[in-house]
């Protein structure tokens, strides 16, 4: 496996949310993307608008 170290932007003008499935069916979670450099910002463990929000 490959190891990179990525800092986050400190601004992002243009964010993406999409939900995606740790195991199909079961368990949910939410991946935060930078819309203009396409890299992922964040991957949250669930799918809910509170933790997104957060």
């Amino acid at each position: 496996m490959r190891a990179r170290i990525y800092t986050p932007p400190t601004s992002v003008p243009i964010v993406g949310i999409d939900d995606w499935a740790w195991k199909k069916g079961m368990t949910y979670g939410t991946l935060v993307v930078d819309l203009q450099s396409r890299r992922p910002i964040e991957l949250l463990e669930d799918r809910s608008a509170q933790t997104a929000e957060a």
